[in-house]
């Protein structure tokens, strides 16, 4: 395995090597040519990644307490992995996300304990997970996997294959008027709505136990 481009940030402070920061306001940016995806993780920071018009990758770091988390950035083998782990005994008190900007193309990654994820305008595999946290995906153009365990889901203008499951959560996606898609959708305790009766088309799975799910025109 080979990492590079490693960055370890302490909250209060920036160690940086082969990258360009910015110590105000948190900000680190990464060339893009050589990363193939990104893998984002926190314990409960929230996780936003979106995209411009660049040929960078641009990380903003969103803490709300600068006193008690270990983050760190690294490439390894392609990928870059950010990590925001709160130090034993603090879990929930201290909150310390990501925001990130990238170039549409690149697979997204993206788990966290209780924070809230939102993916926007992807034009490549997306997954993400949470267990107490809700995921929003809008414009999403390459299969999706999104999971929460108490959270719920929710997309938009997606245009991949759909595998969506939550345990105490609803589901609600909205897809284009003339999109053919096959649906399977389950609920233990709740209701499905689903407004499209095609056979066949993009596969849109969705699961689950205590909640709606809403599949929808637009």
């Amino acid at each position: 395995m080979k990492a590079s481009v490693f960055a370890a940030i302490i909250c209060a402070g920036i160690v940086t090597s082969g990258y360009a920061t910015d110590e105000n306001t948190d900000i680190a940016t990464f060339i893009a040519k050589d990363i193939t995806g990104i893998n984002v993780r926190t314990t409960s920071g929230d996780i936003h990644v979106d995209t411009q018009k660049r040929t960078d990758i641009q990380v903003e770091q969103l803490p709300d307490n600068k006193t008690a988390c270990d983050v760190s950035m690294e490439v390894i083998d392609g990928t870059l992995v950010l990590k925001a782990i709160e130090k034993d005994g603090i879990h929930g008190r201290i909150k310390t996300g990501f925001r990130v900007y990238l170039p549409s193309a690149l697979p997204v990654l993206a788990g966290t304990v209780s924070g809230d994820i939102k993916i926007s305008e992807i034009f490549a595999p997306v997954k993400a997970t949470t267990v107490s946290g809700d995921v929003k995906l809008v414009g999403i153009t390459g299969a999706v996997d999104a999971k929460t365990t108490s959270g719920d889901i929710r997309l938009t203008k997606v245009q991949g294959p759909v595998r969506t499951e939550t345990i105490s959560g609803d589901i609600h996606g909205t897809f284009a008027k003339n999109a053919q898609i096959a649906v399977e959708a389950t609920t233990t305790s709740g209701k499905v709505r689903n407004a499209f009766a095609d056979k066949t088309g993009i596969s849109v799975i969705a699961h689950t136990t205590s909640g709606n799910i809403t599949l929808a025109k637009e």
